[in-house]
């Protein structure tokens, strides 16, 4: 069997299973191999029955070995069922009850020893233990679900915890069957091999063992990632796309002249570094990294500008419709004055105009060759939105004969650190100075006890001709009673605001671009939305943002949302509403927003104080989905997978086959 063989070739995984798995992203043999649980369950200490009577807590989880004596199961008048057995081992005997589960009378048999991972509940004069999962011992044959470190897989309906775990002891039982031993592998950092590794993720015989093993499998993966910015920084060898015969300066000076507003100390400096590098002959390869409102998309508007003037195209992928449209309002106007055409490519246009820059979603990748002649640049605004390490695959589709320019977009400010580990091949340019003219953001934290207050103030600047951004958490309630939900505030919000209009926006709306029209326009004043909002949406005229269970979002996260304000001369506030369930942790978190604007402080104290994890909140879709390693463990192991990344390099290693 091969590790690219479908999961259907295992043994008890039928149709039915295969398709389950699927749900679950399991399609080969490989895929199941890497599908690491994403936690354990220690159930290694066996204890006896009079310690369970003597010193047993109730509340606690316990695991007793015993062999069954009696099993019997009682009906009640209401229909329910009572299963009951007598257990016993050396030191003693002990009663279990199930509820409504019938079949454990014939399922459990007596005589046999069997392991009860359950928990107690006193009585005066006896104990009864409530089992949540049993597993018979039988001789030569390893427990898998009992007895000790258990791995714990996420399920999808129809999968069962212990079908999947068994499944995955089969497959882990027949390794040698399996062609995984890579001599990647084999170096210093461990004696063991890369099964062997594997396999003590997956049914770790002790902790240190499973750490060992996960520290690294976990070091391999980040010197993959490593290992392909290596690779990938080929490309910028690459000779550039065009060259400048003219004054390049010239050019510069005539495009500062067009624009309507005075750029910032750091829009100069971006402008003057993409310079340097054309006018070098080189090709530009920039992660852009700015504020929220810091005026980032004035510097994508040079390339493309650029570009333009030396006869080539520029295509910029944006992540959503909405902020599309927004970037080809921006473009056309701009570089409108030069003559230079800007055209909107979605997926719902029927007939696209050739132009200079074409501006889109993915849909621009589908159309590709009917569009383009001869790209000169890729300008891709929100990168994490497509994947922080698909630069290449980004790029590829736009390579027709020469690499293009690239100019990565981010309004997520991310640590030094944590850039040169999964942007390596880029060039970090900072922005940090705000347009002239842009007032800070008051933000509030505020208690629910204060809602009435902040809603009578609320409807006296709504008069004023100001409007709101309000955000949940979530769509619809799910049985999530503690966690405000678009539909229900909605319901709310038009009692509440009945004299002003109000439109909902979430991920499900087919017509998302014409309830943002209306919002624009200030047809409506309340503007209610999923985190839909939180990428590039500019509305300068609206100026206050609500968010409701603000403590269940990332700092990052929030800071992003809080960006959608404070884009004009106006005044602006940004309100955190909490629950009275708030941590002290979210408080402190909370309090560090209020107290702080800059974006790039914001991340750093992310950093220090739960780790770049919560940096990545907001860039979930974006951090490389990983086997084995968690993101916020990259920084201990940033130099050392530097090292082994060079060591794979040198050896002309482009990328380690088991993690892709």
């Amino acid at each position: 069997m091969k590790l690219e063989d479908s999961v259907l070739k295992l043994k008890f995984v039928n149709t039915k299973y295969g398709y389950l798995l699927g749900n679950l992203g399991i399609i080969t043999v490989k895929d199941l191999l890497l599908f690491f649980p994403f936690r354990y369950t220690d159930s290694s200490s066996i204890s006896s029955i009079v310690e369970l009577k003597n010193i047993g807590e109730e509340g606690n989880t316990y695991t007793v070995q015993a062999e069954i004596k009696t099993i019997s199961g009682t009906y009640l008048r209401s229909g329910k069922t009572i299963q009951t057995a007598k257990i016993s081992d050396k030191t003693g005997d002990l009663k279990l009850t199930w509820f409504n589960q019938p079949y454990l009378t014939k399922a459990l048999k007596k005589g046999e020893t069997y392991n009860f991972i359950g928990k107690i509940k006193r009585k005066p004069r006896s104990i009864d233990f409530y089992p949540i999962s049993f597993e018979e011992i039988k001789k030569d044959k390893e427990n898998i679900h009992t007895g000790r470190i258990v791995p714990e897989y996420s399920l999808t309906a129809g999968l069962t915890k212990k079908w999947l775990r068994t499944r995955i002891k089969d497959l882990i039982d027949n390794l040698e069957n399996l062609n995984i031993e890579d001599e990647i592998f084999n170096n210093e950092l461990s004696t063991k091999t890369l099964g062997s590794l594997i396999k003590e993720i997956h049914f770790p015989k002790s902790e240190p063992d499973l750490n060992q093993a996960i520290s690294i499998l976990e070091l391999y993966e980040f010197a993959n990632i490593r290992l392909k910015l290596l690779n990938s920084a080929k490309v910028n060898l690459a000779p550039p796309p065009f060259i400048f015969d003219s004054d390049i300066e010239k050019l510069k000076d005539s495009f500062i002249e067009s624009i309507p507003f005075e750029l910032t100390p750091d829009q100069l400096k971006a402008i003057d570094k993409i310079n340097t590098k054309i006018a070098a002959n080189k090709l530009a390869n920039f992660l852009l990294q700015g504020d929220v409102g810091s005026g980032k998309t004035i510097i994508a508007l040079y390339l493309a500008f650029l570009t333009s003037k030396a006869g080539l195209e520029t295509v910029v992928l944006c992540p959503t419709t909405i902020l599309a449209e927004q970037h080809l309002n921006t473009f056309g106007k701009i570089l409108g004055k030069w003559g230079l055409k800007t055209v909107l490519v979605t997926g719902k246009e029927k007939k696209i105009e050739k132009a200079t820059t074409y501006i889109g979603t993915t849909a621009l990748l589908k159309r590709k060759f009917k569009l383009f002649s001869k790209i000169g640049a890729v300008i891709v605004d929100e990168q994490h939105r497509f994947g922080v390490t698909q630069r290449e695959e980004l790029l590829k589709p736009f390579i027709l004969g020469s690499t293009p320019h690239f100019l990565n977009l981010t309004a997520t400010p991310i640590p030094r650190t944590v850039a040169q580990a999964f942007f390596g091949d880029l060039e970090v340019i900072d922005i940090k100075t705000k347009p002239i003219g842009r007032k800070p953001i008051k933000t509030f934290v505020v208690k629910e006890e204060k809602r009435d207050a902040s809603i009578k103030w609320l409807k006296e600047r709504i008069k004023l001709g100001d409007q709101i951004f309000w955000i949940c958490p979530t769509i619809n309630d799910n049985n999530k009673a503690e966690l405000k939900s678009v539909e229900r505030t909605y319901k709310i919000l038009k009692e509440s605001f009945a004299e002003f209009n109000i439109d909902f926006l979430h991920g499900k709306i087919k017509n998302k671009e014409s309830v943002f029209k209306r919002f624009i326009e200030n047809k409506t004043q309340i503007l209610l939305a999923t985190t839909v909002i939180e990428v590039g949406v500019d509305v300068p005229n609206a100026n206050i943002v609500i968010v409701e269970n603000s403590e269940r979002f990332g700092l990052a996260q929030l800071h992003q949302i809080r960006g959608r304000v404070g884009r004009s001369s106006k005044e602006s506030w940004c309100f955190l509403f909490y629950s009275d369930k708030i941590s002290d942790t979210a408080q402190k978190r909370l309090e560090f927003l209020k107290d702080n604007t800059d974006g790039f402080k914001i991340s750093e104290f992310d950093l220090k104080l739960r780790g770049p994890g919560e940096i990545y909140g907001v860039m979930q879709s974006g951090v490389p989905l990983f086997k084995i390693a968690k993101v916020e463990n990259f920084i201990n192991q940033l130099e050392a997978s530097k090292i082994l990344a060079e060591k794979l390099y040198r050896l002309n290693i482009k990328n380690i086959s088991l993690f892709e």
